[in-house]
């Protein structure tokens, strides 16, 4: 079942999302954003991507780029499938993340700044389908809040639905999952999105990477 948060971002919030966004990923540079680097950085090299909550394609049409390899996104915003489709020519799906059905695994799989918006009730649905898709040894690269203790904000988009932002170590909840490692964890501000310490609980951030066990 849909929950509201999912629910305020298929009816609307994902497409209203992108219209306020579409100009500044247009100005996307992966030499700058702490994903694309933590995975540079590990030397990663994957031949197929999933990236969960993926706008328009943008970081894996980057990623297609850099390593040659196969990429296949979803979203909730069918304005932005639709024009990453168009613009670079990638698979992209149009679903909620807990309504994710593709075919097929992948070795690395992106979920960047997505969690803090969904139904809580979804995130174990999504970490089912999470390793349902990613083969052992492959990568998991999350990221999003990262305070020290769950802060809930109400998201000011959309203040007469209750839709809220949700604030979690969202690492150690897929850890808890049993068959994901921290392999690497790299924290900074939300202000700039770049790593840096000394940073207000409220507005860290971390770029979780994340190794699935080889049974």
């Amino acid at each position: 079942m849909t929950g509201k948060q999912s629910k305020a971002f298929e009816e609307g919030e994902g497409d209203a999302w992108f219209a306020r966004n579409e100009a500044r990923l247009l100005s996307f540079d992966p030499v700058q954003d702490l994903a694309c680097r933590v995975l540079k950085d590990v030397q990663c090299a994957p031949s197929r991507v999933l990236e969960i909550g993926a706008a328009n394609g943008f970081r894996l049409a980057a990623l297609r780029d850099r390593y040659g390899c196969e990429v296949v996104g979803t979203d909730a915003s069918s304005r932005a499938v639709e024009d990453g489709k168009r613009r670079y020519g990638i698979e992209l799906h149009c679903s909620s993340a807990e309504s994710v059905e593709l075919s097929g695994t992948f070795d690395l799989i992106v979920i960047h700044f997505l969690l803090h918006w969904m139904d809580r009730a979804s995130i174990p649905i999504l970490q089912e389908r999470v390793s349902e898709l990613l083969v052992p040894g492959g990568l998991l690269l999350l990221g999003d809040f990262y305070p020290d203790s769950d802060i809930d904000v109400p998201y000011h988009h959309l203040p007469s639905q209750e839709v809220m932002t949700y604030k979690r170590d969202y690492g150690a909840l897929f850890a808890h999952s049993g068959d994901l490692q921290l392999v690497g964890l790299t924290t900074g501000d939300h202000q700039d999105m770049q790593a840096r310490t000394g940073v207000k609980s409220e507005d860290r951030i971390a770029i979780w990477l994340m190794e699935r066990a080889v049974s």
